[in-house]
């Protein structure tokens, strides 16, 4: 509201006209007073001793506001798969690792997992077994671009190596390899002999 008319964009420029017609007063309310903000907020988090202290994740979980868990795959289904997974083992002893996981409890099915909880999100780690189900659940609805299907998946869950992983299941997509050709192969025309005369 206090940004520069001349630098706001036409949309906000109709919204901020909309709203002038009416007596408006804004106020901050804290995440504590907002009862169902804060109660859409609590979700139990576990911390592990090879990830973190009790104290960080609290920290950390109160400047959540909302979490949202994604539904393409159960919270029992990820959990079972992950107990299996010998790349998350490796993942939760390498202190150098760049992916941070935690462990969460889902409170819904009693489940318990290990997702990368930041800003806004819980996005689960995802073994390998399940990424290929989580791949076709979203670039089966309308064969998005590679690029786009990487920044979709991203918003919602996490593993190594995402953007290779999911430039070849694209390639491999049979559906896309039909519709979306870019180049086309031409052969050169075989070479024949001339007849020396007609109908030969």
């Amino acid at each position: 509201m206090q940004q520069s008319h001349d630098k706001a964009p036409a949309r906000r420029k109709r919204q901020v006209d909309y709203l002038s017609q009416f007596d408006i007063t804004f106020e901050f309310l804290p995440g504590t007073e907002n009862a169902v903000a804060d109660a859409l907020s609590r979700i139990g988090v576990i911390a592990s001793d090879d990830v973190a202290e009790v104290e960080e994740v609290s920290k950390l979980v109160n400047h959540i506001d909302a979490i949202r868990m994604p539904s393409k795959i159960s919270a029992d289904v990820l959990a079972f798969a992950q107990s299996n997974d010998d790349e998350l083992r490796g993942i939760l002893t390498d202190p150098e690792n760049p992916l941070k996981l935690w462990k969460i409890y889902w409170e819904p099915t009693n489940a318990k997992f290990y997702a990368e909880v930041s800003a806004d999100h819980i996005r689960p780690y995802v073994p390998s077994g399940l990424r290929y189900k989580i791949f076709e659940s979203f670039h089966g609805l309308s064969h998005i671009s590679s690029r786009i299907t990487d920044r979709v998946i991203r918003n919602f869950y996490v593993w190594p190596d995402m953007s290779q992983d999911k430039t070849l299941f694209c390639k491999a997509c049979i559906t896309c390899q039909k519709s979306k050709i870019t180049r086309h192969n031409k052969p050169a025309p075989a070479h024949f002999e001339a007849p020396d005369v007609r109908f030969q």
